[in-house]
């Protein structure tokens, strides 16, 4: 039985966003669970807290 992982991924470019969730659910079968800002990351409440990893844009521009 194989259990599901979750990865977040937070950039604030939606074409990588999308790209990087199309690589990690086809290629790797695992759930992207996107967001674009520190606030949709917050708004994701307990699903950030159970994934596996994360990937972090570091550089998030001004507003962010």
């Amino acid at each position: 039985m194989s259990s599901s992982r979750s990865i977040l991924l937070l950039d604030d470019s939606e074409d990588l966003l999308v790209l990087e969730k199309i690589y990690i659910e086809r290629l790797c079968g695992h759930t992207a669970i996107t967001a674009k800002s520190f606030q949709e990351v917050q708004a994701l409440g307990e699903q950030v807290f159970a994934c596996d990893l994360a990937i972090l844009d570091i550089n998030l521009g001004l507003n962010e």
